[in-house]
Order: structure tokens, then sequence, then C-alpha cells
């Protein structure tokens, strides 16, 4: 499953389709090329975001403008293959965050056109 989703992602992604510089952001999440991706010490994997925090995100960011997806998210392993495959082909994609949660956790990450 995680191979077929990881072509169908791969094939999505070579579309062509252009997009915005600046990430869309509301209180669900925001839409936007990951600028770093670190896995922790701890097994968690932070997202840092370009951007100044937006204040319509539904959630408090940690230093540095990151969310965290957690090492007890069941599925963080697609979800790194996800945003660093983003990341080095500079596709955005959605990143749903958890609503209320402070620092900012994931939920999922939708790849966008």
């Amino acid at each position: 499953m995680k191979k077929f989703l990881s072509v169908l992602f791969v094939a999505l992604m070579h579309c062509g389709y252009a997009h915005a510089d600046n990430p869309n952001c509301n209180q669900y999440g925001c839409t936007e090329v990951p600028e770093r991706v670190l896995f922790t010490a701890g097994g968690n994997l932070s997202i840092y975001f370009s951007s100044p925090a937006p204040t319509e995100l539904g959630c408090t960011l940690g230093g540095n403008n990151t969310a965290t997806v957690y090492n007890t998210n069941p599925g963080r392993d697609l979800i790194a293959s996800v945003l660093l495959t983003a990341k080095h082909t500079n596709t955005p994609v959605f990143i749903r965050i958890n609503t209320g949660s402070n620092p900012c956790s994931v939920q999922y990450v939708e790849p966008r056109p």
C-alpha cells in the first residue's frame, strides 16, 4: 500500500500545476512546500513553516514555526515520505493540524496541485 501511495503521489506531482510561493493557511492547516523536515532524537518529526505564524491557524506553532508529527502517529513514516518528496520536488502539500493543539500537532498531509 505504501508503495502504491508513493507512486501515486509522484505521478500527481508531475502533472505540471503551478502554485503560489506563499503558504495558504486556514484554521485547519496550511498548504505549502515544506521548508525543512527534521526527525528528532525522540522519533518525532518536526515540520518548519517558511512564513511567520499565521494568526488564522487553529493551533499554536512551536519554536521556529514548527508543527510536530508525534512518534505515536501511525502514519508518521508515510507522512515523512510525502513531506520529503514534496520538499525535494518543490510540490505543495496541505498539512492538516489537530485544531487546538499546543504546540501544533499534525493529523495528516495531502499533496496539492
